[in-house]
């Protein structure tokens, strides 16, 4: 935030971590002293105001009649989920803040750059409170939750399967972690509605996983997608490639791997990106930390910032992989793209 006060004088003031009571507040004039995880100008001082991370349960939800909802239905593309039927009026939600593995000690993957460094979560039966006024009015009929992980916290999750209204019957998509993907929970899923997971699955390479800090291993990825083909899940696989350590060797194991995931009848595909060091992650952090490195990025976030992230991808996979940028691009390309068009 000092950065960006720093570097940008046409921009006031920056809210930090959660923004819906302290914008509420900025907009609405209150003293900006006053005005929880502000940071802003004061004459020539940048000042920064007490974090404070609200309840989840205490916050409105949001009024979406200030919007047009059917114009959005109408715009909204069905990616065509393999197990259920298509949906013509989605809507989204959010269950909880932050990511289980992120608050632990050492825990959180090297590309991360979410800001919570703890987990909140919503009351179970707020949130089917909310999924129900959706229906109701609006006629939704699809949820998407974009939450870290809906199963982190397992006895949260039961207890949000168990809160679900009887005779509501609404399909939702969420993320989740293939380690704590058994069969108690794969069962819950299937039984509240989930009918497609976003799996980050990253890599085929076991050294790669360790890289980027994963707390899943390659067993744990196909025994989650073991199990939620038993329960008719559909599954997007996440990878990430260019982390410390990778080179062509690795980047093979992970095609071998997604050909092996190809050949479950819930699968429905891969989305593939190349690790960008954003401010937050701890790659941005061991760019900037190493020694070659200091002087270069000791003003990160000025007004050349695009151009600095750009150099900063390039400096990535020069100091720490065994192959460079284009060359994956061209991996990619050549090994990924034609061969691994959707299956419909």
């Amino acid at each position: 935030a000092r950065e960006i006060l720093r570097y940008y004088d046409f921009i006031d003031a920056v809210i930090r971590y959660d923004g819906e009571l302290a914008f509420s507040k900025y907009v609405a004039a209150a003293p900006l002293g006053s005005i929880e995880n502000l940071v802003y100008r004061d004459s020539h001082e940048v000042k920064e105001n007490p974090i404070k991370l609200p309840c989840l349960d205490e916050l409105p939800v949001p009024d979406r009649d200030l919007l047009d909802m059917e114009v959005y239905f109408k715009n909204s593309k069905d990616p065509k989920y393999p197990i259920c039927d298509p949906f013509q009026r989605p809507m989204n939600i959010y269950s909880q803040k932050g990511c289980m593995w992120r608050s632990q000690e050492g825990g959180g993957c090297v590309f991360c750059s979410v800001p919570y460094y703890d987990l909140r979560l919503r009351e179970p039966k707020l949130v089917w409170d909310e999924i129900s006024s959706l229906v109701e009015k609006y006629q939704a009929d699809f949820i998407w939750d974009p939450s870290d992980n809906l199963v982190g916290d397992k006895e949260w999750f039961k207890a949000f399967c168990a809160a679900k209204p009887n005779g509501l019957k609404i399909h939702y998509t969420n993320y989740v972690d293939a380690e704590d993907i058994d069969e108690e929970v794969a069962k819950l899923l299937a039984e509240s509605g989930c009918v497609s997971v976003f799996v980050g699955m990253e890599t085929g390479d076991p050294k790669m996983l360790e890289s980027m800090n994963k707390r899943s291993t390659l067993e744990d990825n196909m025994r989650a997608m073991e199990l939620l083909q038993k329960y008719r899940i559909g599954v997007i696989a996440g990878v990430v490639v260019g982390v410390q350590g990778e080179s062509k060797e690795s980047l093979e194991r992970t095609v071998e791997f997604l050909k092996k995931l190809t050949e479950f009848d819930n699968f429905d595909r891969f989305e593939w990106g190349s690790l960008i060091p954003f401010p937050g992650s701890k790659a941005n952090r061991m760019l900037r930390e190493h020694p070659d490195l200091k002087e270069k990025y000791k003003d990160f976030g000025n007004e050349k910032y695009l151009f600095q992230l750009v150099c900063m991808i390039q400096d990535w996979h020069r100091y720490y992989c065994e192959i460079d940028f284009n060359d994956i691009l061209e991996f990619s390309y050549i090994r990924i793209w034609p061969p691994w068009r959707r299956k419909n």
